[in-house]
């Protein structure tokens, strides 16, 4: 498998995939294991350290597996089904997107989309494979758009990111933290799936 390259093994058998104490659903990946259950989507990858020594020193999120594989995790996803977050709601530079984009619903939002630097190349390809998770999980309620909003800084390279991914700009606003009030720009971004 190409470095960074992540296949959906769409006919795996439970022995293929971990199972968790709660209600979770699991989706193997090829050396990465998607599982998702509310509030979002997980990536765990392989880890090289021993089952007998998982403890939090580093503090880096590992869990051991029913087969003993240690794995560690490598990504998050979290989604909104047909809501936006309150400062885009708020946003007057958006209600023009926000308002007729709620009103006719059956979209997902993407809240958060992260990967965990501390794992250095372990990472790679988990943002692009949780969004995929993203998009089917969208195809599976026969939801048609995925909204996502992220930071506008950093010579655009974020944007750029969801851009390559087939985001398009919808519009751009400012939020300010709320312990200091640092503005904050940003962009809302909006995928239209087949």
């Amino acid at each position: 498998m190409a470095r960074g390259s992540r296949h959906i093994a769409d006919n795996q058998s439970d022995d293929d995939c971990t199972k968790s104490a709660i209600d979770t659903t699991y989706i193997c990946l090829k050396d990465t294991h998607y599982y998702s259950g509310r509030p979002g989507k997980y990536a765990e990858v392989e880890d090289d350290q021993s089952s007998s020594d998982i403890s939090n020193v580093d503090g880096i999120a590992r869990r051991v597996d029913e087969g003993g594989k240690v794995l560690v995790s490598v990504g998050f996803a979290k989604i909104l089904d047909e809501q936006f977050v309150s400062y885009l709601k708020a946003s007057d530079s958006l209600k023009d997107v926000i308002s007729p984009a709620s009103e006719k619903g059956k979209f997902v939002f993407l809240q958060y989309l992260v990967t965990d630097h501390r794992v250095g190349d372990k990472r790679r390809g988990a943002g692009a494979a949780l969004l995929q998770k993203v998009k089917e999980y969208a195809a599976e309620h026969d939801w048609k758009t995925i909204w996502i909003d992220c930071w506008d800084g950093g010579n655009g390279q974020l944007v750029q990111y969801y851009l390559d991914r087939g985001f398009q700009i919808m519009g751009s606003f400012e939020d300010s933290d709320e312990t200091d009030e640092t503005p904050w720009k940003g962009k809302l971004l909006r995928i239209q799936l087949e």
